[in-house]
């Protein structure tokens, strides 16, 4: 019981010194080079993505909304988000909503985030065929997009002239700078814990670490 206890306190401690370290750039999902600048908000010595902000929005005021004004939106609630998904969902395509003003795309993402509660209260208010039907479009839509977006950041920094130098560029310094300090003081706590790493044997016979 001792040995899973510390273990759990081990993990908790790990995680914990990994925010302590990268809390500044963790949520801003993009290189923090001028190349990206207009994707990422920095409020003090934090990095936030821009596109997660506006979502994040969107979720809080359309909460807010059905708070206040339930009575009022429940009756209009289903219409809403079907004219918002029809509007929102072509328009995030990678290769549409790219090509966007930063403004437009603030927009869509806020739309986004309305869609996701009102998309939820359709279906609390047993109107299952209309929930349901959005959110398994919002839920395809999401699919396309990352497999899209993947390849799309293959060929994001193409053109940047800190391309290909051989060394770390100013969109990853600060990451990487703070990712030594974090496997220094892990490597340093888990030397100093008497740590040893379980071991797991492999369909081969080998054994790798757990």
């Amino acid at each position: 019981m001792s040995h899973a206890i510390n273990k759990w306190l081990r993990s908790l401690y790990l995680k914990w010194l990994w925010y302590k370290h990268a809390y500044s750039f963790n949520w801003a999902h993009k290189p923090l080079c001028s190349h990206f600048r207009e994707d990422v908000i920095k409020v003090n010595n934090i990095y936030l993505c821009r596109s997660c902000i506006m979502v994040s929005i969107g979720i809080t005021a359309s909460m807010i909304s059905m708070l206040f004004f339930r009575e009022v939106l429940s009756t209009f609630t289903a219409d809403i988000l079907l004219i918002v998904c029809t509007i929102t969902i072509p328009l995030s395509f990678p290769k549409i909503y790219k090509r966007l003003p930063r403004m437009m795309r603030d927009i869509l993402r806020f739309m986004i985030g309305i869609s996701l509660i009102f998309c939820v209260f359709v279906i609390f208010s047993k109107q299952w065929v209309t929930g349901i039907t959005v959110l398994l479009i919002l839920f395809v839509f999401w699919k396309l997009y990352m497999n899209e977006r993947r390849s799309r950041k293959l060929k994001a920094c193409n053109g940047c002239p800190e391309l290909g130098k051989g060394e770390i560029c100013s969109g990853f310094r600060v990451q990487a700078e703070n990712i030594r300090q974090f496997e220094d003081e892990a490597t340093d706590f888990l030397l100093n814990s008497g740590y040893v790493p379980d071991m797991i044997k492999g369909s081969k016979g080998r054994y790798t670490v757990k």
